[in-house]
């Protein structure tokens, strides 16, 4: 079988082999699954359960990417959160799930295998429940554009700056924050030199700390956490081992936390939502249809933009002097 274009999941503009793409991993919502129906945010029906990573589209499904702190965290989670599957009813098309395939960073790409297949199932969260694992792929242009953008126009202060800034300024909160300064240690060691204290499994001790640390950095989660949170905890983990606050590593990590939520929030306000793509197999372009449909979306988008914009100027304005 011949190469194939894989579908952005933000513009549906087709990605053709050896073109500059990110992977995005997504797991199916939890939301969406006990509450069906619900359609409220991007993330309704799959949630981003990963950083996108840069790379080149290889023409058969899978991005060629080099071996980073990005590929290693997804296959670190995966290995702590992914339930063995025996082969299923075509050897081919429903391989075995075994942590021992993906033991080594140098597996991603059996990895993008599995979950092509809907093989992969990840246990999301603090719950015993698994979840499909799937992916998505966006054109990096798209990503770039989108990511510079300031949503709600150019005064807006949801700028990317600001979003960047954020995520650096929560990791110093957490980093500075009792939890950190062995306020919680203390308290676990008091904890146990009492008759229920002695008694106490060391594994809910641990799990106390997570979920203190998580509750300190908002939106941050432990390995395993179904949403992008676990990165703000990986850097505030990055730099309790002893690394600098400016290590390229932690700098890297939240900045693309802070552009990656960025984006989030224009699909928001764009009523777009992260889901697998159509086009697994397709070689067709249809460049016509796309200029048309971004036409007819741009020309509405700016005359509605245009008319709310006036609606809020003064227009009578003060001239002092």
């Amino acid at each position: 079988m011949g190469e194939w274009f894989q579908t952005c999941a933000i513009s549906q503009l087709p990605i053709r082999p050896q073109e500059d793409a990110l992977l995005l991993f997504l797991v199916r919502s939890l939301d969406e699954t006990r509450m069906p129906g619900r359609m409220s945010a991007s993330h309704a029906l799959w949630t981003p359960w990963s950083l996108p990573i840069p790379g080149i589209y290889d023409g058969y499904g899978r991005l060629e990417v080099p071996i980073t702190w990005r590929v290693k965290l997804v296959l670190d989670r995966i290995r702590a959160s992914v339930l063995e599957r025996g082969v299923g009813p075509n050897e081919e098309h429903h391989p075995a799930v075994d942590l021992a395939d993906l033991d080594g960073y140098e597996t991603f790409t059996h990895l993008q295998e599995l979950v092509t297949r809907d093989r992969v199932l990840v246990q999301p969260g603090l719950t015993p429940e698994h979840v499909p694992l799937s992916m998505c792929f966006i054109r990096a242009e798209v990503y770039e554009a989108l990511a510079a953008a300031p949503a709600f126009g150019p005064e807006s202060i949801h700028q990317l700056d600001a979003a960047i800034e954020t995520e650096l300024r929560k990791v110093d909160d957490v980093v500075e924050s009792p939890i950190h300064s062995g306020a919680l240690d203390d308290a676990i060691e008091s904890f146990k030199s009492t008759p229920f204290g002695q008694t106490i499994d060391k594994t809910l001790a641990a799990l106390g700390r997570y979920r203190q640390v998580a509750e300190a950095a908002g939106s941050y989660g432990p390995p395993g956490y179904r949403g992008i949170g676990v990165y703000g905890y990986f850097a505030v983990e990055q730099v309790m081992s002893g690394r600098p606050k400016d290590h390229p590593t932690v700098v890297e990590c939240l900045t693309e936390l802070g552009t990656f939520k960025h984006v989030i929030l224009h699909m928001e306000w764009a009523r777009k939502l992260w889901q697998p793509q159509t086009g697994r197999g397709a070689a067709r372009t249809g460049w016509a249809s796309h200029a048309a449909l971004a036409r007819t979306v741009l020309n509405v988008a700016m005359r509605e933009f245009e008319a709310e914009t006036e609606q809020y100027e003064d227009p009578d304005p003060v001239v002092e002097g």
